[in-house]
């Protein structure tokens, strides 16, 4: 059940990620920048939908796998270090005075200690 979790969070995270063109107005905000730069945002988006739906269906459909084979386990693993890196840069670069930027920090701990604990208590 523990594995399913943490799939189900990155898979929630797709859903979050596919919103951001809309949440952040991408279409007029972006214009102003470069075509490379313009360009970066989005593509680097739907890179990291992409990762999410990938890993969290991995770990929704095959838990069993994930929890007893070594590259389920470094999957885990290496998803447990993306969130900890990821609540790492959230007080550097967006502060941690707002309250959405607070709440991120704790969804950024929350992903961590999902995909670790796995790992940790062997379910």
């Amino acid at each position: 059940m523990s594995v399913l979790a943490a799939g189900i969070f990155d898979l929630l995270f797709v859903l979050f990620h596919a919103m951001f063109w809309h949440l952040f107005g991408w279409k007029e905000l972006l214009r102003p920048l470069d075509s490379v730069n313009r360009s970066l945002m989005p593509v680097m988006n739907i890179a990291l939908i992409t990762l999410f739906a990938v890993i969290g269906l991995a770990l929704c459909l095959y838990p069993a796998e994930v929890l007893q084979t070594g590259l389920g386990r470094f999957l885990l693993g290496g998803m447990t270090a993306f969130w900890v890196i990821r609540a790492a840069v959230q007080q550097p670069y967006f502060g941690l005075r707002h309250p959405a930027s607070i709440a991120l920090q704790f969804v950024f701990v929350l992903g961590a200690g999902l995909h670790i604990y796995p790992l940790l208590a062997g379910v």
